[in-house]
């Protein structure tokens, strides 16, 4: 047939469907909202519809609470600018749609009367509208570099006050907030610059940083433009954790910086360890697990580590080599600095499927691998499918290395399968709230999946198995005054029409990269009797986390209004999720085309027990 028929019927047929969707009111992917304004109050949008403010409760059939909940988590520290800009998608990725017109159940702020508006325009005109305006804000507030002594207290005080009301791990490790604020005063005393006495921006957000650093509270910032931006970096990406050594690669993976010797023992001089400890009051006093993790990339930043060091600056450095992490065989090189952060490419490029080594073979029915690098529930129809393709296994492998969390849709999906539907469900994660007037009630519902034991969202089953949980539950730290009832989340048979009950053994690899809703994803699965947990513990972290913005200084603090507990009454926080069978990862794991130990022994693992 010649080509431009058939270009015809192509074109015929998009238009057809576009027409479809046209005639549905329906655009994916558009950028659009319903709201001719919108401004903050706490935390939470007022919108201005039809020329009158309103606090929006649910558009179009999903709550404004779930919405600003899926925000905070897919894009962390960016709920006001993706609810005002990307209202769309992120409805869109909830498994919804915004139509060209859509309905609103909203409250009155004038009268606090409650309304439902139907056939509202969702057009992209009016978000081009909030962008804009946003945008004028913003620069009609830019950061300052200097405060007067006066507006730098009345933002420290703002900050203890916020923290009161809202921070969860406030006495968690027995801090006195009283005084460390008395010590950061004099800190912002000690940091005046000039004739006239102006305390710089920067300064105070990094004193307020060491502060809330001290809780070890994993999902905690402090955040400032007026921070300057570091000029010298190591030429080596990121340093990567290889059994108890910090290791550098080329950044497309194919060898190590230095060939022969993939540890890295010190810098200009000065043991690693050195260099780790240097960044410690910058990062959560969590698990040791997640500090070495995080200080993994943060030693990267010369110009911050050098000053913490009292090292001076300079243009080049020295980088000490060894064969091991004892520094077996050391090697000094000098380099120029890099002028940005190198990064390197991914670790895991392992896709799902069939695992086809030899040892995998072995397992009669074979060695099923589900990779999955964040917790984002827009993977939930991929795990389905990859759980149907899967199903014959003789077992199954869950990689989460790396993943640093989400959402906990994919830990409900998988539990699914793995839960027996003729027992009790499991629960998963037990949590509290601190409660603010910046809450609402339901605050740890919606993606959270966190629900009171007596909240209708339970079946008399499923408040059974609570009532029979709770009966023994107990936190390892007694929650003070001002929380919230204990609220729960239980791993049943979803009910899924693809649903069955894969009884075969389930390995799970993770490491100290696993964090937030990840570890919720392995403190759940644990609970299960045929989910072995392989690797390095998880890095500890679950927090329901909150913003706010401090008056004069703009600078942006973020803090858990959650502590969360493992069934068993340990914290998340500060331990994060230990292994069954212990494995670390080795330098060569770390080159493309590598080795895998921590897979092997997964395999190795499923192998004994399918026997």
């Amino acid at each position: 047939m010649p080509l431009r028929p058939i270009l015809a019927v192509l074109a015929a047929v998009l238009l057809l469907v576009a027409s479809s969707f046209a005639s549905a009111g329906l655009q994916r992917g558009r950028k659009a909202t319903p709201f001719d304004g919108i401004r903050w109050s706490r935390g939470a949008p007022e919108v201005l519809v039809d020329a009158e403010w309103y606090e929006p409760l649910v558009i179009h059939g999903v709550a404004v609470s779930d919405v600003l909940a899926f925000c905070d988590k897919r894009w962390p520290g960016q709920r006001e600018k993706r609810f005002t800009e990307d209202l769309a998608e992120a409805i869109e990725r909830m498994g919804h749609e915004l139509p060209q017109a859509v309905s609103l159940d909203l409250r009155r702020l004038s009268d606090g009367e409650a309304i439902t508006l139907t056939d509202v325009p969702c057009t992209a005109a009016k978000r081009t509208k909030l962008v804009r305006a946003a945008r004028e804000r913003s620069e009609a507030r830019p950061t300052p570099a200097v405060l007067s002594m006066e507006s730098a207290e009345a933002d420290l005080q703002e900050f203890a006050e916020r923290l009161r009301d809202q921070f969860a791990y406030l006495e968690w490790k027995g801090i006195d907030l009283d005084e460390a604020v008395a010590v950061s005063r004099k800190e912002i005393e000690a940091a005046r610059e000039g004739s006239n006495s102006d305390v710089p921006t920067a300064a105070l957000a990094e004193i307020l940083d060491r502060l809330l650093m001290r809780f070890g509270d994993g999902h905690a910032r402090v955040r400032s433009d007026a921070v300057p931006r570091s000029e010298r970096w190591l030429p080596t990406p990121r340093l990567e954790i290889a059994g108890d050594g910090y290791v550098a690669v080329r950044p497309d993976r194919s060898v190590f910086f230095s060939a022969g010797r993939p540890y890295v023992v010190a810098i200009d001089g000065r043991p690693i360890d050195d260099w780790v400890d240097a960044v410690r009051s910058r990062i959560p006093a969590g698990s040791e697990q997640m500090v070495r993790f995080v200080a993994a990339g943060r030693v990267a930043d010369l110009d911050r580590g050098r000053a913490a060091l009292g090292i001076e600056p300079s243009d080049s450095v020295e980088i000490t080599f060894a064969k091991n992490a004892r520094g077996r065989g050391k090697k000094s090189e000098t380099f120029d600095v890099a002028r940005r952060s190198a990064r390197a490419d991914r670790w895991l490029e392992r896709e799902t499927g069939w695992l086809e080594t030899r040892q995998a073979k072995r397992v009669k029915g074979g060695v099923g691998y589900i990779r999955l690098p964040r917790m984002d529930d827009d993977l939930v129809p991929e795990l389905r499918r990859a759980m149907g393709d899967l199903a014959s296994a003789g077992g199954l492998v869950v990689d989460v290395r790396g993943n640093g969390g989400g959402l906990r849709g994919l830990l409900l999906a998988l539990a699914g399968y793995l839960v027996d539907p003729d027992g009790p469900p499991v629960v998963a994660n037990v949590a509290a709230y601190r409660k603010s007037e910046r809450f609402r009630d339901d605050h740890l519902g919606g993606s959270r999946h966190l629900y009171r034991a007596d909240d209708p969202y339970w079946s008399e089953a499923e408040k059974a198995a609570i009532a029979a949980f709770a009966e023994n539950f107990e936190p390892e730290w007694a929650l003070p005054d001002g929380f919230s009832e204990w609220h729960y989340l239980l791993l049943r048979p979803t009910g899924h029409e693809e649903e069955y009950h894969f009884t075969k053994p389930v390995v799970v690899l993770c490491d100290a990269g696993c964090f937030s809703a990840t570890d919720i994803f392995l403190g759940g699965l644990e609970r299960l009797p045929n989910v072995t947990l392989v690797g390095r513990a998880s890095g500890g972290g679950s927090a329901r986390s909150q913003g706010f913005t401090l008056t004069h200084s703009g600078i942006e603090v973020r803090c858990a209004s959650m502590a969360s507990f493992r069934p068993d009454g340990r914290t998340y926080d500060g331990r994060g999720v230990e292994v069954d069978v212990e494995v670390p990862r080795e330098a060569g794991d770390l080159l493309r085309g590598g080795g895998d130990a921590q897979l092997d022994a997964a395999v190795e693992v499923i192998r004994k027990r399918a026997r």
